[in-house]
């Protein structure tokens, strides 16, 4: 049977602790069956025996219905909100937003790297940082 990736917006209406084991490596894992207020029953597992309450707000990211019921992956966030999320759920303008904000993250580390006295001038910090961002621009654009 087959999961099926989704982003689902639920909310949580019952929690039952229903076990808990241990991974390989020797991580707890704890195995809770929910009732959402769609009606919906799943599994999920988690970490934490405190990782979910009712009333929470949740994504079901991922379903996959067995002989035993529906077994969920969920999230606290919405999947669809993080630009560096691999789920579908992105768009070429977020995909460009990523690029620009990864090249500012190295621009500012290298500005960083150059001259760490920096970090308590921000202005200095992002004007060096915005000339390495245009030189490597110009770099890329003329190869």
């Amino acid at each position: 049977m087959g999961k099926i990736k989704i982003h689902k917006m639920e909310k949580i209406q019952e929690i039952k602790n229903v076990s808990s084991w241990n991974t390989s490596d020797g991580t707890t894992m704890y195995t809770f069956l929910m009732v959402l207020e769609s009606g919906k029953t799943g599994e999920v597992n988690a970490k934490t025996n405190d990782r979910y309450s009712v009333g929470e707000t949740v994504w079901i990211t991922q379903s996959q219905s067995t002989n035993y019921g529906e077994k969920w992956k969920m999230s606290k966030k919405d999947p669809s909100e993080n630009p560096y999320s691999n789920s579908g759920g992105g768009n070429a303008s977020n995909n460009d937003n990523r690029d620009a904000q990864i090249t500012a993250s190295w621009a500012i580390g290298q500005a960083l790297s150059a001259r760490p006295e920096l970090v308590e001038d921000l202005q200095a910090l992002q004007k060096l940082a915005a000339q390495l961002m245009e030189t490597r621009k110009n770099l890329i654009s003329n190869e």
